[in-house]
């Protein structure tokens, strides 16, 4: 990781009231698809976290689909994190590489604030992604 870039606010969707989350950004330059959204909720009573990767064949998609949902888990005491991949001239292999990258640097801000971890997968090649690094997945 080059470097770390944060924003908490919803300016995209002014007039829904949400929690306030981190987006890191995997590169100094931030580039489209190299983005990770994390949410922390204030009062963690969890015993899991979630992390989500949008759907989309590898061609479509964002990470902001899930924010709507991800405020509820967070209002619930959830911690979450929603990723992005590139999506234009890039392989699949840059994909995967972009979803690790995002899914590792959620762990490793979960394993600092010693909080456990529960991947979500919401299609088959998330599933394939979690089994390739032998992560369970649900």
């Amino acid at each position: 990781m080059v470097g770390i870039g944060t924003m908490s606010s919803y300016a995209a969707f002014p007039h829904l009231k949400r929690t306030p989350f981190k987006s890191i950004y995997f590169d100094s330059n931030p580039c489209e698809g190299r983005i990770l959204d994390i949410f922390e909720a204030s009062h963690s009573t969890r015993e899991i976290a979630f992390f989500f990767v949008h759907g989309g064949g590898w061609k479509s998609g964002s990470r902001s689909i899930f924010h709507q949902i991800i405020h509820e888990y967070v209002k619930l005491g959830f911690d979450c994190a929603s990723t992005d991949y590139r999506l234009k001239d890039v392989t699949i292999f840059d994909q995967v590489a972009d979803i690790r990258i995002g899914l590792d640097i959620f762990a490793a801000d979960l394993a600092k604030r010693n909080r456990p971890f529960f991947r979500r997968r919401t299609s088959c090649a998330t599933h394939s992604i979690c089994q390739a690094g032998r992560m369970w997945c649900t």
